[in-house]
């Protein structure tokens, strides 16, 4: 019999320290030098941050460890430079590995002033089939663009067929290639809004909350001047529900 996964849980205080690193290797080395960090047990966690990871070089994500009201955490997220000390947190947890049970491996990052809320990469969505939206949108596009070249060509009907065949067969092959990361990003998606206390999160459109889209209620200028692409105003998406 297989048990169900536990669910994820809340840690609500004050962040009293944070430190970044573009890689985990880095991350433990500072943990070493940083005397806030200095009774962080680090056991296990290099394995931890390095299955986090979810994006590549080309993304921003940042590795990152933090004290909670004395509790212990660490977590992968994108254009996390606007944390500072001080500012009230709501954490959205794992649960503890037994490599390493004092710390925690950071899900979510909800701060409690101004509503922002940080989410592993490709984590925005609550209903997978939003996720396919913009292949279907291009698919389409394309195939009234091929039913428009049909009408100017003499064997219209045949290239309008074999270019609509095409786009449908790029359309199956992504939604066959992408449902099982899709879900699973959703499914965090969900767990993390569930674990805020968030009702009905299926409901929330977060993609559409985008902090990069509402740059006037960005709570510093680095945050005005970024292209977020995984912080999102969750007082906003809460208000526009579906």
């Amino acid at each position: 019999m297989v048990l169900p996964a536990p669910p994820f849980t809340r840690l609500d205080g004050t962040l009293q320290a944070m430190l970044r690193a573009p890689s985990a290797a880095l991350l433990l080395e500072g943990l070493h030098q940083e005397p806030a960090f200095a009774e962080m047990p680090i056991v296990g966690l290099k394995p931890l941050l390095e299955a986090a990871w979810q994006g590549g070089e080309d993304y921003e994500e940042e590795h990152v460890a933090m004290q909670v009201d004395g509790r212990w955490a660490v977590g992968t997220f994108e254009h996390l430079h606007d944390l500072t000390v001080g500012d009230a947190l709501q954490l959205v947890v794992a649960p503890s590995t037994p490599l390493n049970p004092a710390v925690s491996l950071i899900r979510g990052i909800h701060r409690v002033q101004d509503g922002l809320l940080w989410l592993p990469f490709g984590c925005e969505e609550t209903q997978p089939w939003r996720s396919h939206l913009p292949l279907f949108m291009f698919s389409l596009v394309v195939a009234l663009f091929t039913g428009l070249l049909s009408t100017l060509i003499a064997e219209g009907l045949t290239f309008w067929a074999i270019g609509n065949g095409l786009m449908l067969a790029i359309l199956l092959l992504g939604i066959y290639l992408q449902p099982r990361k899709v879900k699973l990003q959703c499914a965090t998606t969900l767990e993390v809004l569930h674990g805020l206390g968030i009702p009905q999160p299926h409901r929330l459109h977060l993609s559409r909350h985008k902090l990069k889209d509402h740059p006037a209620d960005a709570a510093s200028h680095y945050l005005l001047r970024s292209q977020l692409g995984h912080v999102f105003n969750l007082r906003q998406a809460q208000q526009h529900r579906d």
